[in-house]
């Protein structure tokens, strides 16, 4: 498996400036909070003249306890502000480095996904199972659950052939199952479904764009915008690839590289 994901940081100054990316975005980021932190103090904090003495006293008591709280013993030194946006830009430069990928990392990713494709293609050629619900300790509670209404996320876990964890250096993976029941649709209905572009109105909050790119039978490349907020706003363009398997009886199963 394989994953492209383009980030759009936004700034041509850092390109024009030779600031790598991500630092450049780190940098912006730590601006905005420092630029926020500065109005707070100087707007929020500010007792306002047009009000009762009494009410500015006690303005003018909470905005010192709060600046305490906040700048420490170093109270009302610009330096100390200084310090404090220096310090961020140092811990964002440290989780940036920490972040990088290793190759120890990549490899472990490499053999999970291949010892989990291994176990896909075990559990497609059962025979006598096949949701993979069925391959749970608690499959027949799970299907019930299922038959009843109820979507089921569940975390795994793929184990290498000895039956062992696959250790991971320096990373995670977050690995998750899933069952739902769609109710008054067959097989074919929903993998014909699948293999078509959604109409932009019904595309979820988070899915900016969706588009089929190519198609070949019934496999076919995607094409995804997907847009991510957590301080900052992050846009990531997406291409997937799809195989649908219609083995009968009222089967189907499909594989996605992104």
């Amino acid at each position: 498996m394989s994953v492209t994901v383009k980030v759009a940081f936004g700034g041509q100054q850092a390109t024009m400036f030779g600031i790598h990316r991500p630092f450049a975005n780190m940098m912006a980021s730590t601006s905005c909070r420092l630029a926020n932190f500065l109005a707070n103090d100087r707007l929020m904090f500010r007792a306002r003249n047009d009000r009762p003495a009494s009410a500015r006293a006690y303005a003018d008591e909470e905005s010192r306890t709060m600046k305490a709280r906040l700048r420490g013993p170093a109270a009302g030194q610009p330096a100390a502000r200084v310090a404090l946006a220096l310090g961020l830009a140092v811990a964002g430069a440290a989780a940036l480095h920490a972040a990088e990928l290793k190759e120890e990392t990549l490899a472990a990713w490499q053999r999970y996904v291949a010892a989990t494709e291994r176990r896909m293609a075990r559990e497609i050629g059962d025979g006598a199972r096949f949701l993979v619900l069925d391959f749970h300790d608690d499959a027949e509670p799970m299907r019930r659950e299922t038959l009843a209404g109820e979507p089921l996320i569940w975390r795994a876990e793929t184990r290498d052939d000895a039956g062992e964890s696959i250790d991971v250096p320096k990373g995670s993976i977050h690995h998750w199952l899933g069952a739902i029941l769609i109710p008054n649709a067959d097989v074919d209905h929903v993998v014909d479904g699948l293999q078509y572009a959604i109409p932009p109105h019904e595309l979820q909050n988070d899915v900016l764009e969706s588009r089929v790119l190519w198609r070949a039978g019934d496999r076919l490349g995607t094409f995804l915008k997907l847009s991510r907020k957590a301080i900052v706003t992050m846009h990531y363009n997406t291409e997937h690839v799809a195989e649908y398997v219609r083995p009968g009886g009222g089967r189907a199963w499909s594989r996605s590289e992104s």
